[in-house]
């Protein structure tokens, strides 16, 4: 016994070509979003001026930027490491 949508077998027809149409959009979408503005690359004396070197550490000059965090690599006496901010 079929009930809703499905009893009738003519229905079934627009049913699966409406599903993969609303796969192929939906796909579509997902490899559209290469479209974005790829994430700056900042300078870090720019940003932290006489600060960007001292006597036991050097940051990088090249600053990631997800847009929102400065991500800063980091080479110390210590060893190298990574801060965030």
């Amino acid at each position: 016994m079929m009930n809703g949508l499905f009893r009738d077998p003519s229905a079934t027809r627009w049913v699966i070509p409406a599903v993969a149409i609303l796969f192929l959009v939906a796909s579509d979408r997902v490899v559209a979003q290469d479209d974005f503005e790829a994430a700056p690359t900042l300078q870090a004396g720019a940003i932290l001026g006489e600060k960007a070197a001292g006597a036991h550490y050097r940051v990088a000059q090249d600053v990631a930027n997800d847009g929102y965090m400065n991500f800063y690599r980091i080479e110390s006496d210590f060893g190298p490491f990574e801060a965030y901010g």
